[in-house]
């Protein structure tokens, strides 16, 4: 059995931190316990789970509920994660600062950029942002903590001792090298670190707008007995001895009120049991930690030098003058439960159609002498004693059903900006009828994501400035980073803490594909097939277009580099041929103006790759040979 703790007797300056975190822990619940129920609900909706309060159909009725709300939520995260991200770290001009001064600060961001790039690989960013996102779709509010994380293990060495080898007379024969195996203890990581926190376990003054106007914010976790002992051991908390140590099975007393249905129902779980419940109250000059409502186990001023909160909270669809925005679920989940309820009738609806029920006289003496089967014999006095009932209405029904989940279904995936068209949807109020039509829904779609996306871009660039902050403060000996460049050239850079202090700005910058660039390409698509639509016009108005610097544009947003090879030579092209029924305009075009002999120019006519005799061209063939002319044109 663990020793029991001795009685905790705080002063009077400690009682009065831990009033000021209770007093905050109370005046957040106002709204936390309401907000944590919400949360709840929409996670049980993106999981298709049914609310424990509602009682299952009984006997025959159908009781499915697919969670078509995953397929959602995962279709919009493939288009809100980046895959390669880079940060983009610019000097800030102050007031005050010379050119000379603003200048010197581009090296120096330079480096801080090569080193915000290794730090964030080997935080793991990639996988954090995707959990911040996915929080943030279902609960409309993601957070994470940036703090510096300093890792030691003890690792196994191989090392070779040199050993002396003697004769029988003991002479020195030669000198052998043993492997010697060691432990020594190594510095794992030194470095800032991004943690995704849980909303539910996250508080503010109900009359904040914004992290950055906020007095105070709260941050929960549980840890275990062994990493209290290990906190108290390195210096963070203190009092560590007036904690009582947590059995297995006991749950810790809480203000903020445990949240663990979501985890009971999906995995039998309970995230607070037998851990140590720790509350964190932030300010931008202090921080207090109480443990188990009851024990001061911190009372600082604010370790970190850019004196702010260290948190990032972010929403994509962010609601006015609050903290927390809309949640993608929040605005799906009533049409969800629509089509559950609409699936199910169909259903219904088909197993009454398919089991036809059978009418049988009251004065029929013995009912089970029916069988229902293939080419079954029933013997009746009269044909009207057993029938079956007529179910057409009910076919019917699951017709007009079936018709109503299809509309319902795409209203789930373009309400909300998920991208439209791709799981054979339908809804009456789009222009689907043509590729404009569905090009137009397509883009609105991609604008509405691609917003979104800026709103994450905009808090990555938070923890990027936090991170390069804590360099400045922590970072006290040279390090080591590796740099990569094109082609997945690697290199090693070694950056000393003066090249990375000064005023920074960090973006997030996208290497791999994107919206943007996708967006780019059906903008040049869309140009290419405009101007090859109106080529033929325009060549009749003496004002003929370049088709190939509309192809050079398009293969550009592909990132092609070597163009010319897409391109034929004029020698290589083939004759153009002429189309029947091709109007007169376009032949008097092609032979050019009269000669003076009221004859056909024939000199002119002939173009740089056409046989001497004029022909008559239909306008795709004007403006293959257009093209021919370009081309020649340029190669000589």
């Amino acid at each position: 059995m663990a020793k029991s703790a001795p009685k905790y007797n705080p002063n009077a300056k400690d009682q009065e931190a831990i009033k000021r975190v209770r007093d905050c822990v109370n005046e957040g619940k106002r709204w936390h316990n309401s907000f944590a129920r919400r949360v709840e609900r929409r996670y049980e909706a993106w999981r298709g789970l049914l609310p424990d309060n509602q009682d299952p159909p009984t006997g025959w009725r159908s009781n499915q509920h697919p969670p078509y709300l995953i397929n959602i939520v995962e279709g919009m995260l493939a288009s809100l994660e980046e895959e390669n991200p880079t940060w983009n770290v610019r000097p800030r001009a102050l007031p005050g600062m010379s050119m000379e001064e603003a200048l010197a600060g581009v090296d120096a961001a330079e480096l801080a950029g090569f080193l915000l790039g290794h730090q964030m690989r080997i935080d793991g960013f990639s996988e954090k942002a995707g959990a911040l996102a996915h929080q943030d779709l279902i609960a409309g509010l993601t957070i994470g903590k940036v703090y510096w994380l300093k890792k030691e293990a003890s690792r196994s060495t191989l090392t070779e001792k040199p050993q002396m080898v003697y004769d029988e007379a003991g002479g020195t024969i030669d000198i052998a090298y043993m492997l010697e195996e060691g432990k020594t203890l190594t510095t794992m990581r030194d470095d800032p670190t991004l943690e995704v926190r849980d909303v539910r376990d996250w508080m503010y003054p109900e009359a904040a707008i914004s992290i950055e106007s906020a007095p105070w914010v709260i941050g929960r976790t549980f840890i275990s007995n062994r990493t209290l002992e290990l906190m108290g051991d390195l210096g963070v908390y203190q009092n560590v001895k007036y904690m009582e140590p947590k059995r297995m099975d006991e749950k810790p007393q809480s203000d903020m009120g445990v949240v663990s249905d979501r985890e009971q129902r999906l995995r039998q779980a309970d995230r607070s049991r037998g851990m140590h419940e720790i509350i964190e109250l932030w300010t931008d000059g202090r921080v207090i930690t109480v443990g188990n409502n009851e024990v001061l186990l911190r009372n600082d001023v604010n370790p970190f030098r850019h004196g702010k909160k260290p948190f990032v909270v972010c929403s994509a669809i962010p609601d006015l003058f609050q903290i927390p925005g809309i949640s993608v679920i929040e605005g799906l989940a009533a049409m969800q439960e629509m089509l559950w309820t609409l699936t199910n009738m169909r259903l219904d609806a088909t197993r009454i159609a398919s089991n036809v029920i059978t009418l049988i006289r009251g004065d029929v003496d013995d009912t089970e002498q029916y069988e229902w089967a293939p080419e079954a014999q029933w013997i009746v006095p009269d044909p009207n004693a057993v029938k079956v009932m007529d179910m057409g209405p009910v076919a019917a029904a699951a017709a007009s059903t079936l018709q109503a989940e299809g509309l319902l279904r795409g209203d789930i995936q373009n309400v909300m900006g998920g991208l439209p068209f791709t799981g054979s949807t339908q809804s009456q109020t789009l222009p689907t009828q043509t590729a404009t039509g569905v090009s137009i829904i397509t883009n609105i779609a991609q604008a509405i994501l691609a917003r979104r996306k800026g709103q994450y871009q905009r808090m990555y660039g938070k923890v990027g400035q936090m991170f390069l902050e804590l360099d400045q403060q922590f970072l006290r000996e040279d390090r080591l980073v590796e740099v990569f460049g094109e082609g997945g050239a690697r290199r090693w850079l070694e950056i000393h803490p003066i090249d990375i202090q000064g005023e920074f700005d960090v973006q997030l910058e996208v290497t791999g594909e994107s919206l943007m660039r996708q967006e780019k390409r059906a903008e040049n698509q869309a140009l290419l097939t405009t101007a090859m639509q109106s080529q033929p016009i325009m060549a009749q108005s003496g004002s003929p277009l370049n088709l190939r610097r509309f192809w050079e544009k398009l293969l550009d947003s592909y990132g092609v580099p070597d163009k010319a090879t897409y391109f034929m030579a004029p020698s290589q092209q083939a004759p153009p041929t002429a189309a029947p029924g091709t109007p007169p305009q376009a032949q008097a075009l092609q032979q050019g103006p009269p000669s003076p002999g009221g004859g056909t120019n024939e000199a002119l006519a002939a173009g740089p790759t056409s046989p001497s005799a004029p022909i008559s061209l239909s306008p795709a063939a004007s403006q293959q040979r257009q093209l021919a002319k370009v081309g020649a044109g340029r190669a000589a």
